[in-house]
């Protein structure tokens, strides 16, 4: 994979790229996810 070619080849910037990318695509799940779970279950309520 990408990810794996710039860790072997040392390719700070694309990893650190890379990271980020993964960061900011869990960050937006977990949004995703909670925005979710309060329409699937209406006890919860956001204030």
């Amino acid at each position: 994979t990408l990810y794996l070619a710039a860790v072997s080849s040392r390719d700070v910037p694309l990893v650190m790229g890379l990271n980020l990318f993964i960061a900011v695509v869990v960050l937006v799940a977990n949004i995703l996810t909670d925005l979710a779970y309060g329409l699937v279950d209406p006890r919860i309520r956001y204030e």
